[in-house]
């Protein structure tokens, strides 16, 4: 997973303060009209969306693939518990037929193989909880990519020239 987001960060350019830098060379050399930089600011939020969700999607697989591994664990866990029971269900016909000697081994045998199933139950419930299932460091850097691109987009709202005022509105006003 890490080197996953490691090759999108090195796919992206960065400034100097190492945030990654939304601008490109284009928008430095000349002043452009705004539609040529929201156009600009719309190729790059697709840009970037298309490698966060193909990062989401990595990290998805490798999430399911960690809680594949738990739940088969979990299902060894349950095939030893089955086992375990057989033993028991000997033990007690033979506890029937013979009161001591064989019972005794058959029992510790049937007490040994329950506390394993039990063990890789309970390990492997807590490395499913500890899991996601959803990217969730992938949405958080969507998160604040996008964050970053609105800050772009209002600055450069802010550095447009005001909307010139209709014939119909300065004559209202005065």
């Amino acid at each position: 997973m890490a080197d996953a987001h490691a090759a999108a960060d090195a796919a992206r350019p960065y400034s100097v303060a190492g945030e990654p830098d939304l601008q490109t060379e284009s928008s430095v050399a000349e002043p452009r009209s705004i539609a040529e930089t929201i156009t600009e600011v719309a190729a790059d939020a697709a840009a970037l969306m298309r490698a966060e969700l193909s990062l989401a999607g990595m990290e998805t697989r490798g999430n399911l693939a960690a809680i594949g591994g738990a739940a088969a664990r979990m299902a060894v866990g349950g095939v030893l518990l089955v086992l375990a029971l057989s033993f028991l269900t000997v033990a007690g016909i033979v506890a029937l037929a013979k009161m001591f000697g064989l019972l005794a081994a058959l029992l510790v045998a049937a007490g040994v193989v329950a506390l394993c199933g039990f063990a890789l139950i309970f390990i492997g419930q807590g490395e499913i909880r500890r899991r996601h299932l959803l990217p969730v460091q992938t949405f958080a850097r969507m998160s604040a990519d996008l964050d970053r691109l609105q800050e772009r987009a209002e600055s450069i709202r802010a550095k447009s020239p005001p909307k010139a005022q209709s014939v119909d509105e300065s004559s209202s006003n005065g």
